[in-house]
């Protein structure tokens, strides 16, 4: 028999982002990593037209940054996009609830894409809100 052990180091974790109070999409520093964010880049960020259940977020990174797409944008070490607009169009309520992505590498056709799956709870009424 052969074993194929996996090393700890090399597996993707913490690949999260979710929606701050202010409307801005927020990444670990993990999932900054993984994407390979930077102020020089966008996203372009969709939803499924195909099915309308699907409240998933499927996301392009692109390098460079594109006009007409979310800008990356960078405070201290910190990766964030300015997403309230879209979140305003998707009526999605991220100051009552909380939004948050895990996000896994996806491949059609020999393109990248990323799939943020949506999780969302309701915010704890004593939370602090985000800056």
């Amino acid at each position: 028999m052969n074993i194929n052990f996996h090393k700890p180091s090399t597996l993707d974790r913490n690949l999260k982002a979710t929606i701050q109070r202010s409307g801005k999409i927020g990444f670990t520093a993990e999932a900054a990593n993984k994407l390979k964010l930077s102020v020089d880049k966008s996203l372009m960020i969709g939803n499924n037209a195909d099915d309308k259940d699907d409240q998933n977020l499927y996301v392009v990174v692109n390098d460079p940054k594109e006009e007409d797409a979310f800008q990356v944008l960078k405070a201290g070490s910190y990766y964030y996009v300015n997403t309230k607009p879209l979140f305003k169009t998707l009526r999605w309520d991220y100051e009552k609830y909380n939004y948050s992505f895990e996000i896994t590498e996806e491949n059609s056709d020999g393109n990248v894409y990323y799939k943020f799956k949506t999780s969302r709870k309701e915010r704890d009424i004593n939370e602090e809100p985000d800056e």
